[in-house]
């Protein structure tokens, strides 16, 4: 069975980086990515499963990204986490246009998250 790939992006290095870790500890294929656009370069060559991406970043923001990656993959399973209140962000996350996307507030807890991205490979 081929492992399912999951893109991290966020504009800090060491918080992209330590979310791939943890992914490929967890038996993903990952990839990590500090500058949204370079991930869409990327993902048109390679398809992820899955986008991890924080809310906040240069270039694009995740509900932007969130729109070009499910333009491509419609199946692709996207979590945003954010250290913004998520009650002000959720009317920004609801325009979104994938059901597949899943907010999280930082700090994110890992179990949590491992456990979400399981779970939506799971009823694929």
């Amino acid at each position: 069975m081929q492992k399912r790939r999951i893109y991290i992006v966020d504009d800090e290095t060491p918080i992209a980086s330590t979310l791939a870790a943890i992914f490929k500890d967890s038996g993903y294929e990952t990839e990590c990515f500090t500058r949204p656009r370079t991930l869409l370069e990327v993902a048109a060559i390679q398809r992820p499963d899955a986008l991890v991406s924080d809310y906040t970043m240069p270039e694009l923001s995740s509900i932007e990204l969130a729109r070009c990656v499910f333009a491509m993959f419609p199946a692709c399973r996207i979590f945003v986490i954010s250290g913004t209140e998520l009650s002000l962000i959720k009317s920004a996350v609801s325009e979104a246009p994938t059901p597949h996307l899943t907010l999280f507030s930082k700090p994110v807890q890992i179990g949590r998250l491992l456990d979400a991205v399981a779970h939506a490979f799971r009823i694929v």
